[in-house]
């Protein structure tokens, strides 16, 4: 134990190589930046993508209603959007009506024209499917 008292204390060694330093931390903290500004981007558009199809499909079951009163009823007979809800007493062709707050509102003219309104506007586009299922009211929607 004498030998443990005499012997000359040990000194610490700095850490070295353990840890970031600033400018590893600011590249990491860049290149995550990049990264999730690409997502949002990258999301953003299928957001956009994803209410012109669901415009698109919300519109042609409107125009499958119209076309089902239609039927029933003959084509100089108004329709309206009680008579293709079933509210005055018919039968109701939608069981409900279609909407999507954000985006747009349809709505149908007396003669059975589908048209959509996209959300900010008062601006009514006849809706048209052509052969290859692109609709020209709900691609305005972006």
């Amino acid at each position: 134990m004498a030998l443990d008292v005499l012997a000359p204390p040990q000194e610490k060694k700095p850490i070295i190589g353990r840890g970031f330093n600033l400018l590893e931390l600011v590249i990491a903290l860049a290149l995550i930046g990049i990264l999730s500004t690409i997502v949002v981007v990258g999301v953003s558009q299928v957001t956009s993508e994803s209410a012109a199809v669901a415009c698109s499909t919300n519109a042609r079951s409107v125009q499958t209603a119209v076309a089902a009163f239609q039927a029933s009823n003959g084509t100089g007979v108004a329709v309206t959007q009680a008579e293709l809800l079933g509210l005055n007493g018919s039968v109701g062709y939608l069981q409900s009506w279609p909407t999507d707050a954000g985006h747009y509102t349809i709505g149908v003219s007396a003669n059975g024209t589908v048209y959509i309104t996209p959300w900010g506007t008062k601006q009514q586009i006849a809706f048209q499917q052509n052969q290859e299922g692109a609709a020209n009211g709900c691609s305005k929607l972006s």
